[in-house]
């Protein structure tokens, strides 16, 4: 629930962006460090890893990713305006709202949380602190830039919820999300995602 002066969650609009992949390593100890988010890395950290001979350029590829921004509009900086233990709930369906792998419940995935092994215990990923006048961003999903099907990103896609449970539809599909926390209201949220909107180009419809 939302305390009287506590934090103001505001769902942003989803966006897609590219980043390198990391499809092959060498004996990289530091590797979580590099990595913050579903096997990206970051262009500094791409140049790092080269020079230290970690990995090659054959050694990554580019991703497409569908990122949702979760903003606390909380201007006061007081104890009890960061909102606590956030996570968020995430079901897909395809553009005809038949659920996709049998209505699983997905898990969100924050961005810039460090890549989990696959024997980890997941359940500290599930919770982020988001401060006022802050933002964290969610992973919603990916495929390469080559095209072809987009994939659920989320941290159970490393264990359980693997393929076919995790595939989307190439043409676009509809995600529901629901975000909760310790000293939030629940909020909800529904987006039709077309690979192909208006001009040809990826659209986003909040429905």
């Amino acid at each position: 629930m939302t305390r009287l002066g506590g934090p103001k969650l505001v769902i942003g609009e989803p966006y897609i962006d590219s980043r390198p992949f990391v499809e092959s390593i060498k004996n990289i100890p530091e590797f979580h460090e590099y990595v913050p988010s579903g096997g990206t890395i970051s262009p500094s950290h791409l140049d790092v890893m080269r020079k230290k001979g970690q990995i090659s350029d054959g050694g990554f590829s580019m991703m497409y990713y569908i990122h949702l921004p979760i903003h606390n509009k909380q201007i006061s900086r007081i104890p009890n305006s960061t909102a606590k233990q956030v996570f968020a709930k995430l079901k897909f369906s395809d553009l005809d709202s038949n659920l996709i792998g049998d209505g699983v419940e997905f898990d969100g995935r924050w961005e810039k949380t460090r890549q989990p092994s696959a024997f980890e215990d997941l359940e500290e990923l599930r919770f982020k602190d988001i401060l006022p006048e802050d933002k964290q961003v969610l992973d919603i999903a990916m495929r390469t830039v080559r095209g072809g099907c987009w994939y659920v990103m989320n941290n159970d896609s490393y264990k359980t919820q693997k393929y076919p449970v995790n595939l989307l539809k190439e043409e676009g599909f509809i995600f529901h999300l629901s975000l909760n926390g310790s000293n939030i209201f629940m909020k909800s949220i529904r987006y039709k995602f077309l690979s192909k909107g208006q001009g040809g180009k990826p659209e986003f419809v909040r429905i």
